[in-house]
């Protein structure tokens, strides 16, 4: 009795791990864990996927294949900013980071950061003691503005067998009069400057 009891629990305990094991595999389905096999997308060395939904509901996938970086200018009082430019085959958008004079900017970039929804003025960098972040498509008519949400950059990652030198995904929200347009998916690089 006790050898049936104790095969039983070996039994109930390997299917709990085998179980847990298959949901943590499809919690990975990409980078960032959302799970929707964005791999697939990866085919050029560089690029993007985003999924745009408008306010009517419907939703439209744009695919690049540029990503330009990280491009970058002076602020007031030796502050500075450094830029990503993500091409989507139709729209250029741009992830720009303000930030204080000293700031190690290739380490600053990386991790999660909130959006800030306005755009940022020059004159407001006279006395940054923080990084801005931005995210925003200035030829874009169906969205105006900044964004507000989440970026996230991620260096040297593995994807389908490649190692990249940035991957990031981007969860962002445009609202113009009421009407919220959200933008969210992932954009990758092998090498970049």
């Amino acid at each position: 009795m006790k050898t049936k009891l104790f095969c039983l629990g070996i039994l109930a305990v390997s299917m709990l791990l085998g179980s847990c094991k298959k949901e943590e595999e499809e919690s990975r389905g990409s980078v960032g864990g959302s799970g929707s096999g964005l791999y697939g997308v990866i085919t050029t060395p560089e690029g993007c996927s985003f999924d745009i939904t408008y306010p009517d509901g419907t939703t439209e996938t744009r695919t690049g294949t540029s990503l330009s970086g990280w491009s970058g200018g002076q602020l007031l009082n030796l502050n500075f900013f450094r830029q990503l430019s993500i091409y989507d085959g139709q729209d250029s958008w741009f992830l720009r980071f303000s930030m204080p004079q000293g700031t190690d900017w290739e380490s600053e970039v990386l991790g999660t950061h909130d959006l800030y929804s306005i755009p940022f003025l020059l004159q407001w960098s006279q006395d940054m003691d923080e990084t801005i972040v931005e995210f925003y498509s200035p030829g874009n008519d169906d969205i105006e503005g900044n964004s507000y949400g989440t970026v996230e950059l991620v260096p040297n990652i593995q994807v389908a067998g490649e190692t990249y030198d940035l991957w990031g995904t981007v969860d962002a929200s445009f609202t113009v009069y009421g009407q919220t347009t959200t933008v969210s998916g992932v954009f990758w690089a092998e090498e970049i400057d």
